[in-house]
């Protein structure tokens, strides 16, 4: 007599995870920031981080001055300065 046989659908082949291989990326894994495998030059990069880095101040004034303006309290004047002679 021969050994039972196991159905097919006992043995499923592997399963990804959904992961790619390893050696394999996207071409946006690369790094590429725009276009074909062309870099900003380092001046425009430059000015770029300036201009962000100044538009980060303006917003950090803005939000101090809102700041102060909204705490500070005005005395009341002095009655000897109000009083007319």
């Amino acid at each position: 007599m021969s050994p039972e046989r196991k159905p097919s659908s006992a043995r499923r082949p592997a399963q990804s995870s959904g992961k790619k291989p390893a050696g394999k990326r996207s071409a946006g894994a690369r790094g590429r920031t725009s276009g074909p495998g062309k870099r900003r030059s380092l001046p425009r990069r430059l000015l770029r981080w300036c201009l962000f880095g100044l538009l980060g101040f303006l917003v950090l004034g803005a939000a101090a001055f809102a700041y102060l303006y909204a705490t500070i309290d005005i005395p009341n004047p002095n009655g000897d300065f109000t009083a007319q002679t």
